[in-house]
């Protein structure tokens, strides 16, 4: 499957992978994968989260520090899809100091789906932006408020 002339993997494919390859533990949950793994043009697979409506923080903060997401090699990337979803899920990512999550509202990635940048913040002050395409780059940014 591709997306944007990137690999896609659905969480069902990666479950699969995972069961052919011998790799799926006593209790597994399909609950632990990701919506879906994109493979950019440098190698690692980052991890997709579409997020329509929110979980609990107590969920989320559980998410960010008990599951090894980014042992896909790459970002975990989420997408929101409700108004206040991007500070919601940032807040608690900075507060877990979860490095490697970016966020970005589903509509911003409707609307320009090549150039879509998701975020993260670093510190105060500072954000990380972060844009899926072939070759996926980091840059610093100054902060950008995001109106709640």
């Amino acid at each position: 499957t591709e997306l944007l002339g990137l690999r896609v993997q659905t969480a069902r494919q990666t479950f699969e992978e995972l069961r052919r390859r011998g790799m799926l533990r006593e209790g597994f949950s399909k609950l632990t994968l990701p919506d879906l793994l994109v493979s950019d043009a440098g190698g690692p697979r980052h991890a997709v989260e579409v997020e329509l409506t929110a979980k609990s923080r107590q969920r989320y903060w559980e998410m960010f520090h008990s599951r090894p997401r980014s042992t896909w090699g790459g970002m975990i990337l989420y997408l929101t899809g409700w108004p206040t979803g991007l500070e919601y899920i940032l807040h608690i990512a900075e507060k877990a100091q979860s490095s490697s999550i970016f966020v970005a509202s589903l509509t911003d990635f409707r609307a320009a789906p090549r150039s879509c940048e998701y975020v993260r913040r670093r510190s105060p002050g500072v954000i990380k932006k972060f844009s899926l395409t072939t070759t996926p780059t980091i840059q610093e940014a100054p902060r950008v408020e995001v109106a709640a």
